[in-house]
């Protein structure tokens, strides 16, 4: 009895053991948080990043552009872009914030794309 009782007890210690030491999610960061460096107005501008992100999945046809205007929200020229970012809730909106409508609305940006986006509203939106 006492030797199944010491056997038990040398297993659970190996067992916490390993438990408490393969469980290092909180010391590894899983992942790469994104920031503004290296983006400035030489290259993310509207007319070198900025205006392909939002013509390829924002000013289409029936959604923000001209012509359609969804939201009274117009995506398809530089003035309406920036004027959007900065007056509308287009952040919100991208990052799938709650109290948004997210957009697009079929599938999320992807997190550089709204990056780029982001920092280029944190640069003042350069031409």
């Amino acid at each position: 009895m006492k030797k199944t009782l010491i056997l038990i007890m040398t297993l659970i210690s190996i067992c916490s053991y390993i438990l408490v030491s393969s469980c290092n999610k909180d010391k590894t960061k899983l992942t790469t948080e994104l920031t503004c460096d290296g983006l400035d107005g030489s290259n993310n501008s509207y007319n070198t990043r900025i205006k392909s992100i939002l013509d390829n999945n924002c000013a289409t046809a029936g959604c923000h552009d001209a012509a359609t205007a969804s939201a009274t929200v117009i995506l398809d020229n530089y003035i309406s872009s920036k004027d959007a970012l900065n007056n509308k809730n287009v952040l919100c909106a991208i990052n799938y914030q709650s109290g948004c409508s997210p957009m697009p609305p079929t599938t999320k940006l992807n997190d550089t794309l709204i990056n780029y986006i982001n920092c280029w509203k944190q640069s003042g939106c350069p031409l």
